[in-house]
């Protein structure tokens, strides 16, 4: 059976704009200024379809540039969660309808509310970093 008109345009559509994940870590690296970005195969929870090594350089939850990094990465994947490792003190967990978490040195911090997709689109074009709206935890519980 022949493919469609169609099918084969969506086929060819895909193929224009397809990008293996080592290219699409050296394009952020280049574009948001990262000395190391890495989509890993880490698997840390069933609801996070994505992790990320992330060095160098200005790499920090005050980097801005994290902001789009990961926003980036869950479009990328089509995903409603992203692990980013910035250290082995330092991890960030976000994921779309619950609040951003980040342990960082032993200490967890979250965010006040959850955040969707408009909301880190928002952080991003206002340019706010995950620092700027993480809270510790035991100021959240009260």
């Amino acid at each position: 059976m022949r493919p469609s008109v169609d099918e084969v345009q969506d086929r060819l559509q895909w193929a224009a704009a397809y990008i293996d994940d080592e290219h699409w870590a050296q394009r952020q690296q280049r574009d948001l200024g990262f000395q190391h970005v890495r989509l890993t195969h880490l698997r840390v929870s069933h609801g996070f379809g994505v992790t990320l090594e992330v060095s160098g350089g200005h790499a920090s939850l005050n980097d801005t540039a994290l902001v789009s990094l990961v926003r980036q990465a869950l479009a990328y994947r089509r995903t409603n969660g992203a692990i980013v490792e910035l250290s082995d003190q330092i991890r960030l967990s976000v994921k779309i309808g619950e609040p951003v978490w980040a342990r960082i040195n032993g200490e967890t911090s979250c965010t006040p509310e959850a955040i969707d997709l408009d909301g880190l689109a928002e952080l991003e074009r206002n340019g706010v970093s995950f620092a700027s709206v993480l809270v510790p935890t035991q100021q959240v519980a009260s």
